[in-house]
């Protein structure tokens, strides 16, 4: 009885809070609002109309997304008594229990073995450009290009206290017809700065990150690193990025993974990435880097302005 009391859910109603990639008449595609991935694929027709996965192998459970859009009011959250109570009941109200849809078990690979010596992290001249931040009203603009055809636009919104509410990520990109559009498109992207481990790598290790921002609080640092576009985090991705990495002489990748549970899931994601090609990584503790912070990306806590 007091499962019924309890709120069904349906993700068509939350439509509006996500980032639609592509759309046909059976599925819409859009941003996980987990781990970033391009790979949120919604069943718009058919007996399975509702159901919603994540298809970039990194974890993403239904309930994680649907809480995500959708979160439970206060009381009836999963892990408190009224959601214990509720039991079976509630998993079998509405579509939710339809809905979890699982992404295929990841296979892993045995990582090939680190060289013998010492890591020699590759590091960039004293003059490395920075990106510049564009002052628009209250809110402010950084363009992160990864190709002449591909750059990522950040805004930070502010409010009249000039506290910041929120941020937007979204890529973009120059069409067949050479105009701007608002997604990623077909091209495959390349990882974000890979042209500085090109010129600076040769032989040494590069740092991996989460995150533009992160990337560009280590340039500060001189230190030469790359990152994966926000929804360009599937296996297919992480490996032709690491493949990059490989063709460019690059030594190996050390990783330093986010201080949250979907940076974990990346970081084992891009090491099995890594063992598949054979390319050596090493991934970081968060917790005993040299900088360590208590949660969340540490791009942030470098240039103190999340």
């Amino acid at each position: 009885m007091f499962a019924r009391e309890l709120p069904t859910f349906s993700i068509f109603d939350h439509l509006d809070k996500l980032q639609i990639v592509r759309q046909t008449r059976t599925a819409i595609r859009a941003i996980c609002p987990i781990c970033g991935g391009n790979n949120l694929e919604i069943t718009t027709s058919g007996k399975t109309a509702g159901r919603y996965a994540c298809y970039s192998n990194i974890g993403c459970t239904s309930e994680q997304i649907r809480e995500a859009i959708a979160p439970l009011v206060q009381g009836n959250a999963p892990g408190s008594e009224a959601f214990e109570k509720a039991g079976s009941h509630y998993r079998g109200l509405g579509r939710r229990i339809n809905l979890r849809v699982l992404p295929a078990p990841l296979k892993l690979y045995k990582p090939v073995l680190l060289p013998a010596g010492e890591i020699v992290l590759a590091t960039l001249p004293e003059d490395v450009d920075v990106v510049p931040i564009v002052q628009k009203g209250l809110n402010t603009e950084i363009i992160y290009h990864y190709s002449c055809e591909q750059w990522v636009l950040r805004t930070d919104f502010y409010n009249e206290a000039g506290e910041r509410t929120h941020k937007t990520t979204k890529p973009w990109h120059i069409n067949a017809d050479s105009k701007n559009v608002n997604s990623k498109g077909e091209k495959p992207w390349p990882i974000y700065r890979i042209h500085e481990a090109e010129q600076f790598a040769v032989d040494q290790w590069v740092l991996g990150v989460e995150g533009e921002k992160s990337v560009e609080s280590a340039r500060f640092l001189g230190i030469c690193t790359v990152t994966w576009m926000g929804s360009a985090w599937s296996d297919v991705d992480l490996e032709s990025g690491l493949i990059s990495l490989k063709k460019a002489g690059v030594a190996g990748l050390i990783y330093w993974p986010d201080n949250d549970e979907i940076g974990v899931k990346k970081a084992l994601a891009i090491a099995n990435a890594a063992a598949k090609i054979q390319f050596p990584c090493l991934v970081l503790n968060p917790h005993s880097a040299p900088l360590t912070v208590t949660n969340g990306d540490y791009g942030g806590k470098l240039m103190k302005n999340e």
